[in-house]
């Protein structure tokens, strides 16, 4: 968009880069409000997982492979797309597709069993 920038100081072009700002500001207001940041603790080690009550389906995640398990919880708790997924997790798209798309099979079989005990 380049060419629809007359001069540089004029009030157009002004109002045309604020715009943009505040877009890109907006945006990553709403990466950074959906993917909550944590401070790392050096000392402990792994993640701490809490189980309570009776619920099934906590029940069949804790089950699950760690690869697995791992997808679930960036994709559906922590709220990454599946192109987020695949560069946390140093896989291609395609790969983090389908293991995203695997982990759910998988979990729905878990729960499917689970439901029926």
């Amino acid at each position: 968009n380049m060419k629809k920038i007359g001069e540089p100081k004029c009030p157009k072009t002004k109002g045309y880069v604020v715009t943009i700002v505040e877009n890109k500001a907006i945006d990553l207001y709403r990466r950074h409000k959906r993917h909550q940041m944590l401070e790392l603790n050096d000392t402990v080690q792994g993640i701490q997982v809490i189980y309570e009550g009776e619920n099934t389906l906590t029940a069949c995640i804790l089950k699950l492979p760690a690869r697995y398990r791992e997808a679930i919880l960036l994709r559906y708790v922590q709220g990454y797309s599946v192109k987020e997924m695949a560069s946390i997790l140093g896989l291609s798209f395609a790969a983090a597709s389908k293991l995203d798309q695997r982990a759910k099979a998988r979990l729905k079989d878990l729960y499917e069993k689970e439901g029926k005990l």
